[in-house]
C-alpha cells in the first residue's frame, strides 16, 4: 500500500497536469483503443480492497471518500 501511495505522489509531483485529469472520466473516451487511464485506478482500488478484506484498513472512511 505504501509503495502504491509513493508511486502516486511521485507521478503527481512529476506530472501535475496529467495527475489533475487522471480521474476526470468525462474528459476521456473509454471506447478509444488508446484509453488506459483505468489501469492506475484499478490498481489503487484493488490494493485498497485487499487491505480492507484483510482487516488492515477500515472501510467506512474509504467509502465516504473514494468508494461509490
Amino acid at each position: 500500500m505504501a509503495a502504491v501511495g509513493r508511486g502516486y505522489v511521485r507521478f503527481a509531483v512529476a506530472n501535475p497536469e496529467q495527475f489533475g485529469i487522471m480521474f476526470r472520466l468525462e474528459l476521456l473516451d473509454p471506447d478509444d483503443a488508446e484509453f488506459q487511464a483505468g489501469d492506475a485506478y484499478t490498481l489503487l482500488a484493488a490494493t485498497i480492497a485487499r487491505r480492507v478484506d484483510e482487516g488492515r484498513l477500515d472501510a467506512d472512511p474509504l467509502r465516504r471518500t473514494i468508494m461509490p
